[in-house]
């Protein structure tokens, strides 16, 4: 057979490509910015809002007021950080709460230590011994440290001066056996006390101006 004669082979058509369809968003999804997941809040988010919380003390009879951060409050004071609801020491001196107020924030206590009069050094001690006392009461262990190393620094600046028998009254009336004021106060005197002075105290019976458990802490073990 010829080529001529041959039977042409038709070519089966292809089936035109069906390319997918891309749906068009609706329009008012196009122009909306995703939504950012809504997180829960944390411990540490509570604890950034305390921080800068501002809450107020009233303080003494007339009840003055003292605006504090509360987390620098609960971050020194236990007392404060277990009774929340405590916001009233009407039997602190604001000017005590004042120097407490101050050192919550600097972590120092700022004062001048007064020189050369005796009256106004024996203010110094007892003006820091009632700092001491707050801060036992309020249960800060660094406020503490820090009044009665203000006491150590009138001692240190004044070294005939120890502390009067006031400041002496203070602490052993408002701290427990074994406190460390009372070991610096017993330190202090035994080390810097005159003979006269220490002799005064040793006859004081029955203790009728010295506390009777500072005469035992002054007195040879």
């Amino acid at each position: 057979m010829s080529q001529h004669n041959r039977p042409i082979k038709q070519k089966k058509a292809q089936a035109p490509s069906q390319s997918k369809k891309r749906t068009a968003p609706p329009s008012d999804a196009r122009n909306v910015a995703p939504q950012p997941k809504r997180r829960n809040a944390t411990p540490a988010d509570d604890l950034q809002k305390s921080s800068t919380k501002i809450i107020s003390i009233r303080v003494g009879e007339r009840d003055a007021p003292f605006p504090i951060q509360e987390g620098l409050l609960h971050g020194r004071s236990e007392f404060f950080k277990a009774n929340t609801s405590v916001d009233h020491l009407p039997e602190v001196d604001p000017d005590t709460f004042a120097l407490y107020h101050a050192s919550l924030y600097t972590n120092q206590i700022f004062s001048s230590h007064e020189h050369g009069n005796p009256t106004a050094v024996a203010s110094c001690h007892l003006k820091f011994s009632y700092l001491y006392l707050l801060c036992i009461k309020v249960k800060d262990v660094l406020g503490a440290e820090l009044a009665l190393g203000e006491i150590r620094k009138c001692i240190d600046r004044h070294e005939l001066c120890v502390p009067p028998l006031d400041c002496v009254r203070i602490i052993y009336a408002g701290t427990k056996r074994g406190d460390p004021a009372r070991t610096a106060l017993a330190k202090i005197y035994a080390e810097k006390g005159t003979d006269k002075l220490l002799q005064s105290i040793a006859e004081d019976t029955p203790a009728q101006y010295w506390p009777q458990e500072f005469r035992m802490d002054l007195s040879p073990k």
